[in-house]
C-alpha cells in the first residue's frame, strides 16, 4: 500500500443513490436520481463559487441512514469529525452548498 496526495484539498460529499426510492416523489421537480441530480448541483455551484478542487462529491450506495422523506449525505472534512445529514435534495441544497463554501473557506 502506498500513500497517495489528496487531489481535493477541504472536504469529501458523499451523496446515496438509494435514498431516490425513499424520498416522497410529489416532491422532486427534477427528472432522474436525486442523488445523482444533487452531486451534479454540489459540484456546479461549487465551481461557480470558485471551490473547484477544494471538495470531492460522489455519489454512493446505501449509506445506511435511510431516512424516510429525506436523502442521506456524509460529510468529511479534512482534520474534522464527519457529519451525516439526511435532507430533501432539492430544498436544503443551497444550505448545503453554503455549508460547503464554509468548510473550502477555512
Amino acid at each position: 500500500m502506498k500513500e497517495v496526495e489528496c487531489t481535493w484539498s477541504q472536504a469529501f460529499v458523499g451523496v446515496c443513490t438509494r435514498c431516490h426510492d425513499r424520498v416522497c416523489d410529489p416532491t422532486i421537480t427534477q427528472e432522474g436520481n436525486a442523488g445523482e441530480n444533487l452531486k451534479n448541483y454540489i459540484k456546479a455551484s461549487l465551481r461557480t463559487k470558485g471551490h473547484a478542487g477544494a471538495i470531492r462529491a460522489v455519489t454512493t450506495s446505501c449509506l445506511g441512514l435511510c431516512p424516510l422523506g429525506s436523502h442521506a449525505v456524509v460529510v468529511h472534512a479534512h482534520n474534522a469529525k464527519g457529519k451525516m445529514l439526511a435532507l430533501h435534495p432539492e430544498e436544503d441544497r443551497v444550505e448545503l452548498v453554503n455549508y460547503l463554501s464554509q468548510l473550502a473557506d477555512s
